[in-house]
């Protein structure tokens, strides 16, 4: 079995991977490949527990696997933390969501909501949603 992790910087120089699937567990470290190490001895003490798993094969190769990851993370965030705070007075506006640090953007303007959250996270992978909708445009 295959389970997909997200492996993201932490605020203070240190590393996080975190199984997305089958494995809702994570592991930390000073660096990216100890972060990953200690996600792999916790899933095996996870699976001796009796999870119904043989084996685990991390999988955290091609940039689109890491895309989908960060909106799936981006979706968590909506609905444990943010959902509450904008349901039912916002419905139909967008929020735009950084997956890495948490922080999010609300406006009836899509772009603007995304400019404001880069302004403060430059380098975040934006997610955009609407609110009290499953996906952000619809065809």
């Amino acid at each position: 079995m295959k389970t997909e992790i997200l492996i993201e910087p932490l605020s203070d120089n240190r590393w996080r991977a975190t199984g997305l699937q089958f494995l809702t567990i994570s592991g930390e470290g000073k660096t990216r490949d100890e972060a990953i190490h200690n996600f792999q001895l916790a899933a095996v003490r996870q699976i001796s527990r009796g999870t119904s798993v043989e084996t685990v094969e991390l999988d955290t190769g091609s940039e689109e696997r890491e895309r989908k990851a960060l909106w799936q993370v981006a979706v968590r965030i909506y609905q444990t933390r943010i959902k509450s705070q904008v349901e039912p007075q916002c419905l139909g506006q967008f929020v735009v969501i950084d997956p890495t640090s948490g922080d999010f953007e609300v406006d009836r303007d899509d772009l603007l909501a995304e400019d404001r959250l880069l302004e403060r996270h430059p380098s975040a992978f934006p997610v955009l949603l609407t609110i009290g909708q499953d996906h952000a445009f619809a065809l």
